[in-house]
């Protein structure tokens, strides 16, 4: 443990360790293995990670928090590579969907654009 961090009680496991805030809310921190566990099973199904605590609304967990989760998680670099891949895949994906971006229908055609009229 770094010298002048203190250990307080995760909101998840319950295991007195140092928190890794993973949300906005400092009402709720959560431990390094459960916060990576947050990231990793949104990540796993595609989806932006967000706050485990659904009755505190704190919705979608920025990508600086994500990224700083998969750096204290100290995976292996091909697995830290990986999920650091597919971290900027899932936050991509939730920027075009923000816009409201649509895939190109053409064979083989990967393009994405945003267009005039949303449909």
């Amino acid at each position: 443990m770094a010298a002048g961090s203190s250990t307080q009680e995760c909101a998840s496991c319950f295991d007195a360790a140092p928190l890794s805030p993973l949300c906005a809310s400092s009402a709720h921190g959560l431990c390094v293995e459960c916060c990576w566990r947050c990231c990793e099973s949104s990540l796993g199904e595609g989806l932006v990670p967000a706050c485990p605590f659904k009755d505190q609304k704190c919705g979608a967990v920025s990508k600086r928090r994500a990224l700083t989760a998969l750096d204290a998680a100290q995976l292996p670099p091909s697995q830290r590579e990986t999920f650091a891949s597919k971290l900027d895949e899932v936050y991509l994906g939730a920027e075009r969907a923000r816009r409201g971006a649509v895939q190109c229908i053409g064979k083989g055609c990967e393009e994405w654009y945003v267009p005039s009229v949303p449909h």
